[in-house]
């Protein structure tokens, strides 16, 4: 009845997640902020799988993944779609930029609702 998808999987039927969600979570934090998030969980979590995370995907951190985080991931093709994903789905997005607004969110989510 009920289901979360965490990411983006633009291939993976975007389009209709995006159109039968009922909240759609745009986690808008910045390049910097999501560098030190990443390489902090995986000094903590290091040859280990996080509660969170799928059996067998022990954290990581490599080249690769730190590149995607500063660049790839926020390339002006991306960051444009994006703000088309929030436009055309503007009644059910909630953007959060940062840790005060996650905190916030997560204290009282129906407070970010625009009814």
């Amino acid at each position: 009845d009920s289901w979360v998808i965490d990411g983006n999987y633009k291939g993976f039927y975007q389009e209709r997640r995006l159109e039968e969600a009922d909240r759609i979570i745009f986690m808008n934090f910045n390049r910097f902020s999501c560098f030190f998030r990443a390489f902090s969980r995986f000094r903590q979590y290091r040859g280990k799988v996080r509660e969170s995370a799928a059996k067998g995907c022990y954290e990581k951190f490599d080249a690769e993944f730190a590149r995607w985080i500063l660049f790839e991931s926020r390339t002006p093709e991306r960051r444009r779609a994006y703000r088309e994903m929030c436009q055309k789905y503007r009644d059910k997005t909630v953007i959060i930029k940062n840790q005060r607004e996650l905190s916030a969110f997560t204290e009282n989510p129906r407070r970010f609702l625009r009814i």
